[in-house]
């Protein structure tokens, strides 16, 4: 439905990347923040079966390592076979603007404040992450006659082919804005109240979205950085500078807000904010490893194990190295493992136990591992192409 209900609240349509091959496209939809989720509510509430209910779940019921439901915080208890958290930055949620900070999941919206501590009682292991979002302006402050337009496509395609609009989509146009390096002068003067530059907030960031300070600080070498100026909802004048998130006070970001052209009276209905919140590494379930080794074992005699990721890099779960080995170790006659993420020709004995993973480079490089396996083992060498 995700595709359904996103194009039942497009206001504009962009396929990016049409410069490169069909491949690298990338659909684009600026979606109503408001109708969209009045949209789910309606599908959900449709639904034969589904029932709602609003709450703060404050603890899980756990009998013999089998989940049963949970509690919540108005004392009930709702008895299910699986139970899925979707916490989002609601999980000991804890908001940063300047040096005040509060808690919350959302600015305006409370926090789950007990279920982290209830987790780590049942072995789970929590650490903290963070992230932050741009204030939001209010759109008739904005002289849009100084920015740069950008229309949706002529003809917007969609995400779904199950959804027929009715009517052409009128669409809304998005927007293009710059700072500059007076800009960047007012924000580097709030960097001494910033939670994030003086130690306040310990959570990992995310790669690839950085706040506005963050790339003043990492990319100095730079005059401006590139803001999209995007429409909130039909239905309000809110307006999302995106590329602008900051945790710095309030009043550095009004200031360096003023300082962009076309914002020299904006008004900020919703702040800039950081916020640090808990959150769970994903626990793999390896029961499908289990079964098959158990399923298999009297058909094979040896085995070998392929991966896209090695143990201990950056992309696999080391949360779960152990159980990883052990499931692994339970087929039969395990010969060596093969990955091939980082697209070079290594190895290694990574749990010292005699297996080896042998790293496979990328095709375009012309290299192969050639394997021979014998009664009595195995053979690899590495040829050229």
């Amino acid at each position: 439905y995700s595709g359904v209900i996103t194009d039942m609240n497009t206001m504009q349509f962009r396929m990016l990347n049409r410069s490169k091959g069909c491949a690298m496209w990338s659909p684009r939809a600026q979606v109503d923040n408001i109708t969209f989720g009045l949209s789910w509510r309606r599908v959900l509430e449709q639904k034969e079966n589904v029932r709602l209910w609003q709450d703060e779940v404050v603890d899980l019921i756990i009998r013999n390592g089998e989940i049963e439901g949970v509690k919540t915080i108005l004392g009930l208890d709702i008895r299910a076979k699986a139970v899925i958290l979707t916490n989002g930055t609601f999980l000991s949620g804890r908001i940063h603007i300047g040096e005040v900070n509060f808690e919350g999941g959302r600015i305006g919206e409370q926090g789950a404040n007990y279920l982290s501590e209830k987790m780590r009682g049942e072995g789970f292991e929590t650490d903290k992450l963070k992230t932050g979002t741009p204030m939001r302006v209010d759109g008739r402050s904005i002289d849009f006659s100084k920015l740069q337009e950008q229309k949706g496509d002529e003809n917007p395609a969609q995400f779904s082919f199950l959804y027929q609009r009715e009517q052409p989509l009128v669409q809304q146009s998005c927007f293009l804005a710059y700072t500059n390096l007076k800009v960047h002068d007012i924000l580097r003067k709030g960097f001494a109240f910033s939670p994030m530059f003086t130690g306040r907030i310990q959570g990992k960031g995310p790669r690839y979205c950085p706040s506005i300070e963050d790339k003043i600080e990492r990319f100095s070498d730079k005059d401006r950085h590139q803001l999209f100026i995007e429409p909130e909802s039909r239905h309000t004048s809110l307006y999302y500078i995106n590329g602008f998130s900051s945790s710095l006070p309030l009043e550095v970001q009004y200031e360096a807000l003023h300082n962009i052209e076309g914002f020299e009276k904006a008004v900020i209905q919703k702040p800039g904010y950081a916020i640090e919140y808990d959150y769970s590494e994903p626990v793999p379930d390896f029961d499908f490893l289990e079964a098959e080794a158990t399923r298999d074992s009297a058909l094979f005699d040896r085995s070998v194990a392929c991966m896209h990721a090695a143990p201990y890099s950056e992309q696999f779960n080391n949360n779960v190295l152990k159980p990883f080995n052990y499931y692994v170790m339970n087929f039969p006659n395990l010969m060596f493992c093969l990955y091939g993420h980082g697209h070079q020709i290594d190895e290694h004995d990574f749990f010292n136990n005699g297996i080896i993973y042998y790293e496979v480079a990328a095709a375009k490089k012309r290299k192969y591992r050639i394997f021979t396996i014998t009664p009595n083992g195995y053979a690899n060498e590495v040829i050229s192409l």
